[in-house]
This record gives C-alpha cells, sequence and structure tokens, in this order.
C-alpha cells in the first residue's frame, strides 16, 4: 500500500486536504482515484490508513479510516556526522543512513573536505523523506543545516559514540555498546578522511577512535558499514 508523509495530520477530523507537492505525487506518480487506499504518517509518528475521496487538479480529499500501530524506530537514537562529500556521494549516505534507521544527519566541511560549502540542503532533507518513505520508517531523520566539524565539536557536550579513523583505531569488538538515552554518535570523514588533529579534538568531547579494518573504504562505503555495524553492536538489528 502506498504511504505519504505530511508535516502533521489534523486527527480531530477525518476529512483530510492533501495540496502542493503531495497531492502532485498521488495524481501524477501514484495515480491513484477515488477510493483508492494508502497510508500516511506524520513527524509526530501517527500512521493512519487512508482512502481517497476525490482528486483534484491541485489538491486530493481524503478520509482517515483507522489508526495503525507504528513500525518500531530504533531505540538508540544514532546522529551520523558526516564529512560532506561530492556529487552523488551524498545523496547515497543520506538514503541508506535514513533506511538504517539513522535519527539524525550532520553535514560537515572538515580540514580535507573538497565541498565546503553547499545549496543542497533542501535536497538532502528531500532524499530523507523519500528513503522513510520506501523503508516504511515513521519519522523522517533530520538533516541539519552543514556546519565546520570544529564548529560542531566546539558547540557540543561530552558525546558519546565513535568517529571511526583508517590511520588508527581500536576494534569494535573490544568497545562497549550499552542501552543509553544518550544519541550515539558516528562521524565518518569525507574523501581525505580526518586528520590527527580533528580525531584528537573529538577523543576529548567523548568520542572513541574506532577502526572498521584494514582495508580501506570509500567515504560513503564507510558510512554505511559504521551505521550498520553500531545498530548490530547496539541490539538493533535482531
Amino acid at each position: 500500500m502506498p504511504r505519504l508523509y505530511l508535516n502533521s495530520i489534523p486527527t480531530d477530523e477525518k476529512t483530510i486536504f492533501i495540496t502542493g507537492e503531495e497531492s502532485r505525487y498521488i495524481r501524477n506518480v501514484l495515480r491513484m482515484g477515488a477510493g483508492d487506499e494508502f497510508t500516511v504518517f506524520d513527524s509526530t509518528g501517527a500512521h493512519f490508513k487512508a482512502e481517497i475521496k476525490r482528486v483534484g487538479k491541485t489538491s486530493v480529499v481524503a478520509e482517515l479510516m483507522e489508526a495503525l500501530p507504528p513500525a518500531e524506530e530504533p531505540a538508540h537514537k544514532l546522529v551520523l556526522l558526516q564529512g560532506i562529500l561530492k556529487g552523488r556521494k551524498m545523496d547515497y549516505v543520506i538514503q541508506k543512513a535514513t533506511e538504517l534507521g539513522v535519527a539524525e544527519i550532520v553535514p560537515v566541511a572538515t580540514s580535507r573536505s573538497q565541498v565546503r560549502e553547499t545549496r543542497k540542503h533542501d535536497r538532502w532533507q528531500k532524499i530523507a523523506l523519500e528513503a522513510s518513505r520506501q523503508s516504511w520508517r515513521t519519522t523522517v531523520p533530520e538533516v541539519a543545516e552543514p556546519a565546520t566539524f570544529k564548529d560542531y565539536l566546539e558547540g557540543a557536550s561530552q558525546l558519546r559514540g565513535c568517529i571511526f579513523w583508517e590511520e588508527g583505531g581500536a576494534s569494535l569488538k573490544k568497545m562497549k555498546f550499552e542501552a543509553s538515552e544518550e544519541p550515539f554518535v558516528i562521524a565518518i570523514g569525507p574523501e581525505g578522511g580526518f586528520t590527527a588533529q580533528e580525531v584528537e579534538i573529538a577523543r576529548a568531547k567523548g568520542l572513541e577512535v574506532g577502526s572498521l579494518g584494514n582495508r580501506i573504504l570509500r567515504a560513503e562505503t564507510a558510512a554505511v558499514s559504521a551505521v550498520t555495524i553500531v545498530q548490530f553492536l547496539l541490539g538493533e538489528m535482531g
């Protein structure tokens, strides 16, 4: 059954009016009409089965039929601190991190970043939305406005998590991954990785230095691998 994300669902009324890009998605992409059913969810985690009553040129009228039990989100909040990557590599990381259950993605410019400024924030947030819809998540990860790695660390209190560094770091098997309400930060560098100075600053903020093994991975491969492994070690992968 198709799924649709809305910023908010007015649950005090059964009839909802869908406009803008969402109505065009129903009309032009899904090609749905009166009588077709779909599910709708919003930023609060509300999740409903709905039926289309009318499809117009600028809006869709639907009726909420029943509340649905939301799919479970990961118990641990994962924050991916990702060095900004070139081209579509960043799109790929945001898409896959969303599918894997990351709660927040923070694009950062580091000393070795080849991309230091970007106007792609809106595009990245849309990619997260589409990936949430595809993977049946009930929430959409927040893609933060890009910042510098230094500014992010200076503005943060003590952090819990791991910075991955190809030039050294402990095996993840030797680290403790305990349940906590505190977010778990996963820091991945851009092409070229982090500098030793950046790693030391991150360590001073509480991040452990971890390794993904002896092979040198592409930045986008490292991001997906790190998120998957940490999710497993936190007990989120079954």
